[in-house]
């Protein structure tokens, strides 16, 4: 027969130290019990107060070990029986091994059918061969515990605002999706689905309608999936969505369905209907992308195509080698761009605004670009669009604002215009440097003009008002730039007051295809003199154009018939130094 190691005298039972009875009311206040299990036997001896304390039905069994587990919920993390003889040890100390377990007592075998969870913590001796054959411990109701635990899981796993999964616990399943795909050869699919012009909604709306929005979106989209497909909130108004089990061709079936469920809704809010319309953009699993990084990327890459192509409003990645070249291309472009940012390896290029009368130049528009060693040659500006697409646009409208003052400071005869993002618009920051910095320069608002971009206006034409206002009372003129792009009617023209509109070029470089384009043309003439507001024609590339805007009563004309943006400042060519009169007095 085996010989037992008896726990030390100092692990006496605490109840042989107190009355009858006390200790168990004491225990089950704290919700506690103690147990005593012969394994051998397989016995095990429970507190008095441990079947009361966890509720027990009449007639459950619990005095046995395997008895006792076979109550226990498939949650369980581990079992009491697994903690023990999960290890395997040669050589136990005299005061046996800790171990600690968390399981659940299923909520079938108790009387108020709620599941109890228990922490088990407790100490397991053996024989001299090292077989566990006793164990003691105390068990601990711990359901608070676990509630609280679970609502922080699920907190850092759903989103607040529409009970969704969130970007983390997104990113986990389209690793696992992948993962397994690759394993079992399977194919499934990740899209990203983007709400457009989501900002408008939070602009005309406010913020708690867009969130009501948003929460019904989340519903929507949940109900038009299948039922092993996960759909997740990614960021801001974007969502993704998991297809397990799809191939190319069924993305297609199920992003227009997406498409379509959303389309056809009229969303009802606090504040107003709303209509909404979606792009999608999405990658295969793992084809196209074995960790989740990847996926995103590649499905973001597919989105921005579907932006960028009027009607296109569900893009699928494709990889091939033009693609990829002019991803990695851009990819350049937004490292290079950041980093003249925080360089400020940027300068002004100055276009040339001419009189249709004289031709001569009235003032220079300041473009922001990205220095050259050739300080003769102007890069494109493409990387406008980056800087928009990673949202530092009021970033490059600070610096710009800033290269503008330091040109109006440099050439006292200086006259710019200089292009701001609706961001800027609403920024106090922008507008205290704006008006502080030119009160230091002589002259410096009146040889300032502020160009809004017709479709970046936002829709409330009284906060736009405002603006214009604020900018008239610091000193500077307003011109709205690219007018007839967006959609700003004539009434709302009259409104704001600007001093300049500046005609799409669109519309003076299809002159000649499309006669229509003719009538606009004239049309806003005659109602921009009638408001007595300043017209400039953009994109004349010719004196044939330049000539017949002159006739239709333009007043000032801009394009490439009269110079390219120039790094170098105009004011600086001795050629010049009489038009800085002139500029003076325009």
């Amino acid at each position: 027969m085996s010989s037992v190691t008896v726990p030390p005298s100092a692990k006496a039972n605490l109840s042989d130290q107190v009355e009858p009875g006390t200790l168990s009311q004491i225990m089950t206040a704290i919700g506690q019990a103690s147990y005593i299990w012969d394994i051998a036997d397989d016995r095990i001896n429970w507190s008095e107060n441990f079947y009361n304390l966890v509720g027990f039905q009449s007639g459950i069994e619990i005095d046995q070990g395997r008895a006792f587990e076979k109550l226990l919920s498939a949650d369980s993390q581990e079992t009491r029986f697994g903690a023990v003889f999960s290890h395997a040890v040669t050589d136990v100390p005299e005061n046996g091994i800790a171990y600690q377990c968390i399981y659940a007592v299923n909520a079938e075998h108790l009387k108020n059918n709620v599941s109890v969870w228990l922490e088990d913590t407790g100490r397991w001796y053996a024989d001299t061969t090292g077989k566990p054959i006793r164990a003691e411990g105390m068990v601990r109701v711990i359901n608070e515990r676990r509630q609280r635990e679970e609502t922080l899981k699920r907190k850092s796993d759903y989103d607040d605002l529409t009970g969704l999964p969130n970007r983390r616990y997104l990113e986990e399943r389209i690793d696992q999706v992948a993962a397994t795909g690759i394993a079992e050869s399977k194919s499934s699919a990740f899209m990203m689905v983007s709400i457009c012009d989501f900002e408008r909604v939070n602009n005309i709306y406010g913020f708690a309608a867009g969130d009501e929005v948003l929460a019904q979106i989340s519903g929507m989209l949940a109900k038009h999936m299948r039922n092993d497909d996960l759909v997740a909130r990614f960021s801001g108004a974007k969502f993704g969505i998991v297809l397990n089990n799809c191939n190319g061709g069924e993305i297609f079936v199920a992003a227009k369905r997406v498409i379509d469920c959303l389309h056809n809704q009229l969303l009802q809010t606090s504040k107003g209907p709303v209509s909404i319309k979606a792009a999608i953009g999405a990658c295969l699993l793992p084809r196209h992308a074995r960790k989740a990084k990847d996926a995103i990327a590649a499905s973001m890459q597919a989105l921005n195509q579907a932006r960028r192509e009027r009607g296109l409003r569900a893009n699928i990645y494709d990889p091939n080698p033009a693609h990829v070249e002019k991803q990695q291309s851009d990819a350049e472009l937004v490292g290079r761009f950041v980093t003249a940012l925080e360089t400020s390896d940027m300068h002004l290029a100055y276009q040339p605004v001419v009189s249709s009368d004289t031709q001569r130049p009235v003032f220079y528009e300041a473009l922001l670009r990205m220095k050259t060693i050739n300080s003769e040659k102007v890069e494109d500006a493409g990387f406008i669009r980056m800087a928009e697409d990673l949202g530092l646009m009021r970033l490059v409208d600070n610096h710009a604002l800033q290269l503008a003052l330091e040109t109006l400071a440099k050439y006292p005869t200086a006259k710019i215009s200089l292009n701001i993002t609706h961001e800027s618009s609403e920024d106090p920051e922008w507008i205290s440097t704006l008006a502080s910095g030119v009160q230091d320069i002589e002259c410096g608002a009146q040889r300032l003009i502020i160009e809004l971009t017709e479709s970046q206006l936002p829709l409330d034409i009284e906060e736009t008002r405002k603006f214009v206002q604020l900018l008239h009372d610091i000193g500077c003129q307003v011109a709205i730039d690219d007018f007839g792009a967006g959609y700003t009617s004539f009434a709302n023209l009259k409104d704001l007051e600007v001093d300049i509109v500046k005609i799409d070029g669109s519309f003076c470089r299809g002159l000649k295809l499309d006669s229509r384009n003719g009538a606009f043309l004239k049309s806003l003439q005659q109602l921009a003199s009638a408001f007595d507001v300043k017209t400039v024609v953009e994109w004349v590339e010719d004196v044939e154009t330049a000539t017949l805007m002159k006739e239709w009563g333009f007043d000032l004309l801009q394009g490439s018939a009269f110079g390219m943006p120039l790094a170098v400042a105009p004011w600086e060519k001795p050629e010049n130094k009489n038009l800085e009169k002139e500029n003076r007095s325009a």
